[in-house]
């Protein structure tokens, strides 16, 4: 019997190998630790729940999560419950299950099933996101609580399925809407996608094919993983003269664009005042920033309430692109500025107060 989950499908699309550690070998224990940001977004997803369901003193009863995210967490939710749509809760963190095939399941735990204040014949999905941008799979995973849910509940066909994906840290609200019948033919595709993995054995890891991508940098599977040396950056010395030579030029070309574009972002914070910077790297921030990045540069970071308030009054645009918005609950690092204006010295900044949700 196989146990399919919502996210272990789309695991198995981007890497069967990693699919097959995470959720379908029974002994995951040689799995390498779990990425704080990945601990941070169960935290905080148990912490909802459980603020919904009034049972918050059960929080980490049993102190898998640090006093730090406590706290974050904490924080996270005065924002989020306000991002909560108006309707009667039908479930929370509940599983939606359908057997089929001899025994086989696929089951989804949507975080929050809400019957629509405003139509009787609407059911919003509602997810929590603690990621500081979009992933581009949430769509994707709204289709399949919605498919769950139709097989399970058996609405009429133009019963209507809303997505809420509620980005906690940019107070913003993804939203979509399909219909019954979508709702069923999204079905046939995941039970089609179950049957393709069923027929694979879990004994034998051959039969489920690594494949490189950008996931590879936090896999928690990464020591077991057959092309793992050939996926990973390895330092070594370059014997070319001109290819030295070559690269050299570039790296003092980058520094160039770099130093120009310090000057230029201290330039914005001498008129627009200063930007706050986290302690983190890549997918998340830790806590609120401890340092700032204004007209001087970079240095230590004002009191608690200080900087908290630069997250409150606004969020930076980067050539009319949001980059991030600035919220007590948020962290912004300079390499992120950094990469989001792909090394241009002339981009341009805006800071702009933050809309009515």
């Amino acid at each position: 019997m196989k146990r399919h989950r919502p996210s272990s499908l789309r695991a198995f699309k981007r890497c069967p190998f990693r699919a097959l550690q995470q959720y379908y070998r029974h002994d995951r224990a040689q799995l390498s630790d779990i990425p704080e940001n990945f601990l941070m977004g169960s935290a905080f997803h148990e912490y909802a729940a459980l603020s919904l369901k009034e049972e918050i003193t059960q929080f980490n009863e049993h102190g898998r999560y640090s006093s730090a995210m406590e706290l974050e967490c904490s924080a996270l939710w005065q924002s989020a419950k306000s991002m909560r749509p108006a309707g009667k809760i039908l479930s929370i963190e509940e599983p939606y299950q359908v057997n089929y095939d001899d025994g086989n399941i696929l089951v989804g735990i949507p975080d929050l099933v809400i019957q629509a204040h405003d139509d009787p014949d609407a059911t919003i999905i509602l997810d929590w996101k603690t990621a500081f941008t979009p992933q581009g799979y949430e769509r994707e995973q709204f289709l399949d609580y919605a498919a769950l849910l139709y097989m399970v509940k058996k609405p009429a066909p133009d019963h209507r399925f809303r997505e809420h994906t509620a980005f906690v840290r940019l107070g913003y609200t993804q939203r979509d809407e399909i219909d019954g019948e979508a709702a069923k033919c999204h079905f046939k595709v995941m039970l089609q996608q179950c049957r393709a993995i069923d027929i694979l054995d879990p004994d034998e890891p051959e039969q489920w094919a690594a494949t490189p991508g950008h996931i590879c940098d936090d896999c928690p599977a990464a020591t077991l993983c057959p092309i793992a040396e050939e996926t990973r950056y390895h330092a070594g010395a370059i014997h070319d003269e001109a290819v030295a030579t070559k690269m050299a030029l570039e790296i003092t070309a980058i520094e160039s664009k770099l130093k120009l574009m310090k000057t230029a972002l201290k330039g914005w914070c001498a008129e627009a005042g200063p930007v706050p910077l986290g302690d983190g790297y890549q997918h998340g921030f830790r806590s609120i920033g401890k340092k700032v990045y204004d007209a001087e540069g970079i240095h230590e970071a004002l009191d608690t309430d200080e900087i908290a308030q630069l997250f409150i009054d606004g969020f930076i645009k980067v050539d009319g692109q949001q980059l991030i918005k600035l919220k007590k609950s948020d962290a912004l690092a300079y390499d992120t500025i950094i990469s989001n204006m792909e090394i241009r010295p002339q981009t341009k900044f805006e800071r702009h107060k933050l809309p009515a949700e």
